[in-house]
């Protein structure tokens, strides 16, 4: 977007809320392009078609409430307040309006879950280059947003996740060294801690430097004792008033684990959240790159209508 468009809505309305406008809702129709008056116009022809094959059966254009903000473009039943179509912004690629009667607004997204692209159709009551000109600002809005914090935000979770990922692993490992360490302390004789080394991988390796100047040190006959060695210095350990619980923190601190909430997650469920954060980053940066396009012919609905017999 140019920084010079001087565009209709404060930011602040589409960053904090949203815009709301009531138009009749023409339908939608999958397109083969992502972009393109004459794709919108064919649409057009096709929604005209059915708008008079339904008012002959006495049906009416739904009435819908399309919302817009940086989060994207909704439309939703006006009295129900159910979400009948959601696209964000960075999926939305074109949008047009009619540069004649003011009133027919279209635009194309592609959908969530496929590479499919899909063309909705409005009458827009005399607003349409103002419901286009707000999707341009909401669409640019979201855009910077992106490249201040979104795609910061989606990397630092990422990073988190393998974080995570890392926790658990040392965990498992944890896990694994405590049971043979209980392993070890039931054994009895050197024939079952050979047997238990070999059964479990954990044959020592002979150090091939031996001569060091530290293990010289402690093989001279001069520094031999029979005495243990003595402490360096002495701590006197805390004494736990008798009426505290023996679980109990003696500072009054609680139990502090940095990664408590770090374990709730197996290492498969970690590796789904990393590749859908992977997916989610690659969808808005191809999204936002790609850019929005705006139609600029006029299209006006006589024009178009399949059942004029003007020449």
């Amino acid at each position: 977007m140019r920084s010079q468009t001087k565009w209709v809505h404060t930011p602040e309305s589409l960053l904090q809320g949203h815009i709301a406008y009531n138009v009749k809702f023409l339908g939608e129709s999958e397109v083969d392009q992502p972009k393109g008056i004459e794709i919108v116009k064919d649409v057009i022809r096709k929604m005209k078609f059915n708008k008079h094959i339904k008012k002959a059966e006495g049906q009416k254009p739904p009435k819908v409430e399309l919302t817009i903000s940086v989060d994207g473009v909704t439309i939703l039943d006006p009295k129900t307040k159910i979400i009948l179509h959601q696209n964000p912004l960075h999926r939305i690629s074109y949008c047009a309006d009619d540069k004649s009667d003011k009133r027919m607004f279209t635009f194309i997204a592609k959908a969530a879950d496929s590479n499919k692209h899909f063309c909705y159709v409005f009458d827009s009551e005399k607003c349409a280059k103002e419901i286009t000109m707000t999707v341009g600002q909401a669409f640019d809005l979201a855009y910077r947003r992106f490249v201040e914090t979104t795609g910061k935000d989606i990397d630092v979770r990422k990073q988190f996740l393998l974080l995570q990922k890392k926790v658990n692993t040392l965990q498992q490992e944890n896990e694994t060294l405590k049971k043979r360490i209980v392993d070890l302390e039931n054994l009895k004789d050197k024939s079952d801690v050979d047997f238990y080394k070999s059964a479990n991988n954990a044959g020592l390796q002979a150090n091939s430097k031996k001569q060091t100047s530290n293990g010289d040190f402690l093989n001279d006959p001069s520094h031999r004792s029979n005495s243990p060695p003595k402490p360096l210095f002495v701590v006197n350990p805390l004494i736990a008033d008798s009426g505290a619980s023996s679980n109990s923190d003696p500072f009054g601190m609680g139990d502090f684990n940095p990664f408590s909430t770090l374990n709730t997650k197996s290492n498969q469920d970690i590796d789904m959240a990393i590749n859908n954060a992977d997916k989610e980053l690659l969808d808005l940066q191809t999204g936002f790159s790609r850019g929005l396009c705006f139609g600029a012919e006029d299209f006006s609905l006589d024009d178009l209508d399949p059942l004029n017999q003007k020449s």
